[in-house]
């Protein structure tokens, strides 16, 4: 190993990725009586999220034989869940913000009669995207994956206690159709912009 070589390149334009310079956002409305839930998840999720995970993904595979030993060819995408842990402000409106959202899937608000509480609503109106970004130290967006066709399937609880006076947070996890990369452009884009405008033209 040339430690020389090494030294030079870091020295240049090479950096590691650094797993706390993140932001997630979601350019989601959520409209709901059920908790009057107001947020903006486009400008003010991205300060609350404290851990999320850029998604992973897989082939599925099935058995062929012909001639000789068998071998295995692709036959399905499979892509991971996506799971963050979430920050709540003192008045819980990150926590009622991902409530609503999934209150208002199966037909929960303050007006549902029993025969709508349970009635699950059209897949096009509570699927959203969810944009993950990763920044180099200078700020910059360094990558950025965006979830298509999104939604949340569980809300975690909250953990309270006397013993700490810790933040208080709960994990969101999400199912998705597909995420993409965003092609990375120079365009001055730095943390906090809240830029999505690429992540919507895809």
């Amino acid at each position: 190993m040339d430690i020389s070589q090494f030294s030079n390149q870091m020295k240049g334009t090479m950096d590691y990725g650094r797993t706390n310079l993140f932001q997630v956002t979601i350019p989601a409305t959520i409209v709901n009586p059920y908790n009057s839930s107001e947020y903006d998840g486009q400008e003010e999720l991205r300060f609350m999220a404290k851990a999320a995970s850029l998604p992973g993904k897989s082939l599925g595979t099935i058995d062929v034989k012909r001639f000789g030993a068998i071998y295995k060819i692709a036959n399905d995408a499979i892509v991971d869940t996506f799971s963050m842990t979430v920050m709540c402000s003192g008045d819980m409106r990150e926590r009622r913000y991902f409530d609503a959202w999934i209150s208002g899937i199966h037909g929960q608000d303050k007006n549902a009669t029993n025969a709508d509480l349970y009635r699950m609503k059209y897949y096009d109106d509570y699927t959203s995207v969810v944009i993950i970004e990763s920044f180099g130290r200078d700020g910059s967006t360094e990558y950025t994956a965006v979830l298509q066709e999104a939604y949340p399937t569980s809300l975690g609880a909250v953990d309270l206690s006397w013993d700490t006076g810790d933040i208080a947070t709960f994990t969101v996890n999400f199912t998705y159709r597909n995420w993409f990369e965003v092609p990375t452009v120079d365009e001055g884009l730095k943390f906090g912009s809240g830029d999505d405008s690429r992540a919507r033209q895809e």
